[in-house]
């Protein structure tokens, strides 16, 4: 019953996330970050531990090589 009550902020959150990913909007790549590493802390499993890395250190190199204000595409 929990989960029911959840499943609609979740579904906007990523939406919106999906959307910057997209957008390839570096300057929200941390708040990706956080929601990543949020949900693999809450739901053991969804992500491995390698995964979850690299997918960390993508984002990051990402916003290192565009800058924290940029919205360029590559």
């Amino acid at each position: 019953a929990a989960l029911q009550l959840l499943a609609p902020p979740v579904r906007l959150v990523s939406a919106a996330l999906w959307k910057v990913i997209k957008q390839r909007d570096a300057m929200q790549y941390g708040v990706v970050e956080e929601f990543v590493t949020s949900a693999c802390e809450t739901v053991p499993g969804l992500l491995t531990v390698r995964h979850q890395g690299k997918l960390a250190l993508g984002l990051r190199g990402r916003v290192s090589v565009l800058g924290p204000h940029s919205a360029v595409q590559l």
